[in-house]
């Protein structure tokens, strides 16, 4: 606890500068390990296990390289209402959520592996973000094994026409499949300009992808598999849920293999309420 408060005073003395904490362990048995200002970088630190939250981010400029967070009862990292957060390399393990992202803009989670995210609802995801906005938001080449909710869940997030919210290239290996939800959820409750691309889901859930409403959405060029299960469903859909608004939306190019509890094939699903559906008969 000691070593954690004296980084809180460093880097509230810092908040103009740039503080690099590195190849550091923290821990704490009462409260959140790290709580982060501005203009940081945490490399190669050890971060549990944590009462709280693993990393509280509540400013700009905060980079967290290659570390280890892991055995908390809250979430491994929190962005809170911050600016310009990038999250790469390293593992997160053990925590509610990997990272979750509220009311923030230009987060980016880039090849981090997460394993068992313990929940519970509405907590379980690798990657949620909720009501992240603007430009420069990337989740990409991760690796999600162990999710308890949707492994990657953007809710009433929004980026640009110029810069979408891209989910890409992440993996959610087979052995995932112990929750009846999906691999990747876009337009939770709405949301815009959000892309999912070149994903490679194994298993993840209940469904693969789904774009639950929203509008400027596009899922393209995944792959999807999911055998049959107590909890599959359908491979990839389009459907807006709870009256949500949903229209321009595409999803092409995907590769989904998928049996549902029933035992029989059920690749995609458009419920539609979402308009035409750009590229739909381009799935295979």
């Amino acid at each position: 606890m000691m070593r954690t408060m004296l980084i809180l005073l460093l880097v509230s003395t810092h908040c103009f500068g740039d503080v690099v904490i590195a190849n550091q362990t923290f821990t704490s048995a009462a409260d959140d390990c790290l709580t982060v200002v501005a203009n940081t970088v945490l490399l190669n630190d050890n971060i549990g296990p944590c009462h709280g939250v693993g990393v509280h981010v509540i400013g700009s400029g905060v980079e967290i390289v290659n570390s280890y967070i892991h055995d908390t009862a809250g979430v491994g990292v929190l962005v809170d209402n911050a600016n310009n957060t990038h999250i790469s390399g390293g593992a997160i393990e053990r925590v509610a959520t990997g990272v979750y992202a509220y009311q923030s803009q230009g987060v980016s989670v880039l090849g981090v592996t997460f394993g068992v995210l313990k929940g519970p609802m509405p907590r379980g995801q690798c990657v949620q973000f909720n009501e992240v906005t603007g430009p420069g938001n990337r989740v990409m080449g991760n690796w999600c094994q162990g999710a308890t909710a949707d492994s990657f869940n953007l809710y009433k997030s929004e980026g640009t026409a110029a810069s979408p919210i891209t989910i890409a290239n992440n993996t959610v290996p087979s052995g995932s499949i112990n929750h009846s939800s999906c691999g990747i959820i876009l337009g939770d409750q709405g949301g815009a300009y959000q892309t999912a691309i070149g994903n490679r889901l194994t298993d993840p859930g209940s469904c693969g992808i789904g774009v639950a409403g929203g509008h400027d959405i596009a899922v393209t060029n995944n792959t999807i598999a999911g055998a049959q299960s107590p909890v599959t469903n359908v491979g990839l859909y389009v459907w807006a849920q709870g009256g949500v608004p949903c229209s321009n939306i595409t999803a092409s190019g995907n590769t989904v293999n998928w049996v549902n509890a029933g035992g029989e094939r059920n690749r995609v699903w458009n419920g539609g309420n979402c308009g035409d559906i750009a590229g739909w008969d381009k799935n295979q």
